[in-house]
């Protein structure tokens, strides 16, 4: 029901139905898969409508349900632990920006760090080699060229791996 109410546009039942199947989803005793896609399902719901810091949530637990968990996977064939992974470096990256406009570069920072980090434990090169850049940058930004060098020249050798030329 959530999924068609989706695709009809209804945001109000949509939300209602995905949080129902969380509820519903974390009562079922099956070591947490469906709760880990319920909470993925509502951490996107939520994204979509700017509550970053409440969907982070939802995408931690999502993470944390499914790390130890590599034959898990959503209906759509993806492996859930590095999906998992790749929405939590999307938000926190999200929220690292939301940091910097507020001037809060210490926190803007521990986001790049934690952006970084789920990056690099989702294996997905080229998402992690974007958020090494992005953490290069700030760091250069905050006057710390010794460590940003230590980002940046990670970026460079993921952009070497991969071919990436502009890069």
């Amino acid at each position: 029901l959530a999924r068609y109410f989706q695709q009809t546009q209804d945001k109000w039942l949509y939300d209602h139905f995905f949080e129902a199947c969380l509820a519903t989803a974390s009562k079922v005793e099956d070591e947490g898969k469906l709760a880990a896609e319920g909470h993925c399902n509502v951490g996107l719901v939520l994204e979509e409508s700017g509550d970053n810091y409440d969907a982070a949530q939802h995408f931690e637990q999502c993470y944390e349900l499914s790390k130890d968990k590599p034959h898990w996977e959503f209906d759509n064939g993806l492996p859930m632990h590095p999906e998992s992974c790749n929405h939590l470096t999307r938000i926190y990256t999200t929220l690292a920006g939301i940091l910097k406009m507020k001037g809060d570069l210490e926190s803007y920072l521990t986001f790049l760090e934690k952006a970084y980090e789920t990056a690099k434990e989702g294996g997905d090169r080229k998402t992690e080699g974007e958020a090494s850049l992005r953490l290069g940058m700030a760091y250069e930004r905050n006057k710390n060229s010794e460590v940003a060098l230590k980002y940046l020249n990670k970026y460079l050798e993921t952009c070497r791996a991969l071919d990436d030329n502009y890069g």
